[in-house]
């Protein structure tokens, strides 16, 4: 009889030694994933900060060096072309509003009726 207990026991504990394997597997890849994750959290942190020390140094208050490029240029072009229309219009080349032609005399094409 005693052998026979000591066997199961040992079944018992073999039995929680793979349970205690497969949990300590599964908290391995979850700390694996964690810091992944916090390696990511800290690049994305560093490149927050070169962004921010870069718009502090630029002396743009605001927003980040590319949006506030962006924007310059943008306007810019609006400029440019505000000035060349103005040019157009001095030179005599706008004739003012426009105005849309009359319509066709013939119906539309599906629209007459067969007869």
């Amino acid at each position: 009889m005693r052998w026979r207990q000591e066997v199961e026991e040992v079944v018992r504990l073999h039995a929680e030694v793979g349970d205690l394997r497969t949990q300590l597997g599964e908290e391995r890849h979850r700390g694996d994933m964690l810091r992944f994750e916090m390696r990511g959290l800290e690049r994305a942190l560093a490149l927050v900060g070169r962004s921010r020390s870069v718009t502090s140094r630029s002396g743009i208050p605001s927003g980040s060096a590319g949006h506030y490029l962006t924007g310059s240029s943008g306007r810019r072009r609006n400029e440019e072309e505000e000035r060349r229309r103005r040019e157009r219009a001095s030179e005599g080349s706008e004739t003012g509003p426009r105005v849309m032609a009359p319509p066709s005399p013939r119906p539309l094409e599906g629209t007459e009726e067969s007869g």
